[in-house]
């Protein structure tokens, strides 16, 4: 790992410095004790490939435009009940993936659900820092064709929340604060977190498994008599007016969707027959034994 030190970090020895190297090479073989933390790392100022640096969450782009928010909540009630240094071990330990733009803004190819929640939980600011490893650079394309790239090598997932696809890569919001709840990909999660399939290196499985259960209707319709389009009928999951049992809908689907998940109608979907129950840290034992089906 390439480390640079910034101007934020003009105090830092050279043994801190291959300390922090050190550390985060032995984090891929999950056998570093953390004697550092985030703030060690460089701010992306500006980033490089192969560099690990620390960015603010609302200045990282997404590549999707939906999140589970049911995932979102369990992640940002964990992030609040740590402790400065717990929290500190998890970012070092959940590195953002990140590809430079034409823009020289930082777009994220993995973890949006961890950047949203650290973007509003209940954390002190100075410890609102992504940890992003710039994966690549394409910052001398086009927009077009960067987002041509983007989409080449699966960097990019273009579904809605409506099950549509692809959309145009320029309708995802900038900021992942500003994605949309998808409760098909919180019923996919917690599918997943009970067993009903394994993780793989398959970039955005997660989704294909949320498409997957939406094709089978097994969460509840947002249905309206009125005519002309509604707020609902264009957001259909927002929680706040049209979908307010959103975590209520996913625990009731999920039995059934568990059943579908062993089924031999998903065999060709990844991670079929190869999961194990691995249930979450939600902050609250509450909030975890619902995802204990």
């Amino acid at each position: 790992l390439s480390l640079s030190l910034s101007s934020h970090n003009t105090t830092r020895t050279p043994l801190a410095t291959m300390a922090v190297a050190v550390c985060l090479f032995a984090l891929a073989l999950s056998t570093c004790s953390l004697a550092v933390d985030s703030k060690s790392i460089p701010f992306c100022e500006p980033p490089k490939v192969g560099q690990l640096c620390r960015a603010a969450p609302e200045n990282l782009h997404p590549t999707q435009v939906m999140l589970g928010m049911a995932e979102v909540d369990c992640k940002k009630a964990h992030m609040a009940a740590m402790s400065s240094s717990d929290l500190d071990d998890y970012l070092l330990k959940h590195t953002v993936p990140a590809v430079l733009g034409p823009d020289q803004g930082l777009y994220i190819t993995d973890h949006h659900h961890t950047t949203a929640a650290l973007a509003t939980a209940d954390v002190h600011d100075s410890h609102r820092y992504a940890v992003v490893n710039v994966t690549d650079d394409y910052s001398s394309l086009s927009l077009a064709a960067f987002w041509s790239r983007m989409v080449s090598n699966k960097y990019v997932w273009l579904g809605d929340d409506k099950g549509s696809g692809p959309i145009n890569p320029l309708l995802i919001p900038p900021q992942v604060s500003e994605l949309v709840n998808w409760p098909y990909r919180s019923l996919a999660w917690a599918v997943r977190n009970n067993g009903g399939y394994g993780k793989t290196g398959i970039p955005f499985a997660d989704f294909a498994w949320g498409e997957f259960f939406m094709q089978h209707n097994l969460l509840p319709e947002i249905s309206s008599d009125e005519e002309g389009w509604t707020f609902c009928q264009a957001a259909p999951y927002n929680r706040d007016l049209c979908y307010p049992k959103d975590l209520e809908n996913v625990m009731a689907a999920l039995g059934p969707a568990l059943q579908l998940a062993f089924s031999p109608a998903a065999s060709q979907l990844p991670g079929f027959n190869q999961g194990t129950q691995d249930f979450p840290n939600c902050g609250n034992k509450s909030t975890t034994l619902l995802l204990q089906k």
